[in-house]
């Protein structure tokens, strides 16, 4: 019994105990604090060569990430968003002449700062769209250029419906 409790025993003991603590430190780590967004598409508006979507934003990692462009993979041509807030709607509530209230909708500016585990909502404006989105498109491809590197490609589903409510929208 005296031959297992030496000292060369008992640190070899404890270096494998910390090696393995350390690796499960490094693999939590990398697990919690990697880059995880996630994107959702509430909303679609299009008219002539402008797209607008109802977009809502959500880090799911521990660090902020902050959004530094979105770009449309669409026919083929990538198209970037509007970098800079732009007025995309105006809404006036009158009573006769008297105006009561006025609300207007600007695109979401860019970058967008996202907290740990926070999010945010916004429309994103991609303006001289050569094509129109067809009716029959489901999924757009979407390139997100974050500051953790490499860019994201997300697949993202459009909204039931989209087709309805875009055709009802006039810039």
């Amino acid at each position: 019994m005296s031959t297992l409790l030496t000292k060369e025993n008992i640190a070899i003991l404890i270096a494998c105990v910390s090696l393995v603590f350390s690796i499960s430190i490094f693999v939590y780590n990398l697990i919690t604090q990697r880059s995880n967004i996630v994107i959702q598409i509430y909303g679609v508006r299009s008219c002539a060569d402008v797209i607008m979507f109802d977009m809502s934003f959500v880090n799911k990692s521990r660090l902020p990430i902050l959004i530094t462009r979105i770009s449309l993979d669409y026919m083929g041509k990538i198209i970037d968003c509007e970098a800079i807030s732009t007025k995309t709607a105006e809404y006036t509530n009158s009573q006769g002449l008297e105006v009561i209230s006025r609300r207007e909708e600007y695109s979401k500016a860019f970058p967008i700062a996202l907290t740990s585990l926070g999010g945010d909502y916004g429309i994103i404006l991609f303006e001289n769209v050569q094509e129109p989105l067809e009716d029959s498109t489901t999924h757009l491809t979407f390139l997100i250029g974050t500051n953790r590197g490499k860019i994201i490609q997300m697949k993202l589903e459009l909204p039931p419906g989209w087709v309805e409510t875009r055709k009802g929208w006039i810039r």
